[in-house]
């Protein structure tokens, strides 16, 4: 039982490092968010998040590469900034991540084609509301995953001569065969929460709604949204293509979607710019910064594969491949050492000083019981901060909790005091 209140904690100090860097607070991010409003295609407005690296502004504006980064189905504009990370500086491009609009939906617009042509139109509108944001007109990519991976591919279709590269991660290929599945998704207790139903129930009445019915009633409408329908047009297009997917998706079939049109592209152009990956991840994880995005961007020489001759040296060589712009910080013995403020000896304290201000500050409440999370549950959601799985020792890890507290106050040299209840509840008074 020591190793699973262990095991709590460590993803405690997980959870206050996201949420740092969420919140802007970590030092690491190099990157900043300018927004936007455009006029969709139907007339209504929507904004839209620009990441560019942190030192790019009008007194510095060198022209950069753009990409075009739709989100998921049901995911906010404001998520898809996340995914991005502090790539963008690293890289030195922009990303452009617009809330969308479909023929009924903004989340749900399920590649309807005036949602391509927005973002089609994306370059135009940078160029528009943000005149010092200098774009390289060859070097425009789209990047999306799921839902965003479907509309990513319906660009390439309809907008070739506008890309110079496109990666699409989990994405959807076929809509019918989407609606199917649909009632195969899982759904918890905190999904019947939120759907009042199982969750397939509920996409089948927002895509018939979205659509305008269902693929028996209209194929042509559901083919229309089906990147696989425009597999002759993007294999003939030249657009060097990605493609990524998980053998064990459990939210996108990907034998039915992408496995089905990489073997129709092949078949149709086996000298197409087409490369595939495949793996084992869950739905969408692989579009995350320090995943599979940085060997996707490396594909499209959009972040650097070694350091700047100017920091190159035998202490400068990558501490993985996959950070390939983050050098490795020796000492005189060639050990390594803490990325945070190396030479003083401050990055175990900066982690500390990270997951004790989640803990007292970013911890949210139970909506059931009105406690901490954390004394309800052993496991948190990434996104949610909400518990999702409770089965662990209670006993122990608020007595594990308590001693860890005892510890932290003197080394923290906080002017706080503490009181904790026999149950394990603690509170602080100034």
């Amino acid at each position: 039982m020591r190793r699973g209140g262990l095991c709590m904690f460590a993803v405690v100090l997980a959870l206050a490092g996201a949420g740092a860097v969420r919140g802007d607070v970590w030092e690491q991010v190099h990157v900043r968010v300018v927004t936007i409003q455009y006029t969709t295609h139907n007339g209504l407005h929507r904004a839209a998040y620009v990441v560019l690296p942190d030192w790019y502004g009008p007194g510095n504006n060198p022209p950069i590469p753009l990409i075009i980064s739709p989100h998921g189905r049901g995911v906010s504009a404001e998520e898809n900034v996340d995914r991005w990370g502090d790539l963008p500086s690293i890289g030195f491009f922009a990303v452009v991540n617009p809330e969308g609009q479909g023929r009924r939906f903004a989340r749900f617009s399920w590649g309807y084609a005036g949602q391509i042509d927005d973002l089609a139109r994306m370059p135009r509108i940078l160029r528009a509301t943000i005149p010092w944001l200098r774009i390289e007109p060859r070097r425009v990519y789209a990047f999306g995953t799921s839902m965003g991976g479907q509309e990513t591919l319906l660009l390439v279709a309809r907008h070739p001569k506008l890309l110079a590269g496109a990666a699409a991660f989990d994405p959807v290929t076929n809509m019918a065969t989407r609606y199917r599945d649909f009632s195969r998704l899982r759904c918890n207790r905190g999904c019947l929460r939120k759907w009042g139903d199982p969750i397939g129930f509920g996409l089948r009445a927002l895509a018939r709604e979205e659509i305008g019915g269902t693929p028996q009633g209209l194929p042509r409408a559901y083919a229309r949204r089906s990147p696989i329908t425009y597999a002759r047009a993007i294999a003939r297009s030249g657009v060097p293509l990605q493609l990524w997917w998980s053998k064990r998706d459990h939210v996108v079939g990907s034998q039915d979607q992408s496995a089905a049109l990489a073997r129709k592209l092949r078949r149709l152009n086996p000298a197409a710019p087409l490369h595939t990956f495949v793996g084992s991840w869950p739905h969408s994880a692989d579009m995350r910064p320090y995943f599979m995005l940085i060997p996707a961007l490396k594909k499209f020489d959009l972040v650097p594969t070694r350091a700047p001759s100017s920091v190159r040296s035998t202490q400068s060589r990558p501490v993985h491949p996959l950070l390939p712009w983050h050098r490795a910080v020796r000492d005189g013995n060639g050990k390594l050492l803490p990325w945070y403020r190396p030479n003083a000896g401050l990055g175990y304290d900066r982690v500390l000083r990270l997951g004790w201000n989640f803990i007292e500050r970013g911890v949210p409440r139970d909506p059931r019981t009105r406690s901490k999370v954390y004394l309800n549950y052993a496991v948190f959601d990434g996104q949610t901060l909400r518990g999702i799985y409770w089965q662990h020792n209670p006993a122990f890890l608020n007595a594990a909790f308590v001693d860890s507290l005892v510890s932290w106050y003197p080394y923290s040299s906080r002017p706080t005091r503490w009181g904790c209840s026999a149950s394990g509840t603690c509170s602080s008074t100034s």
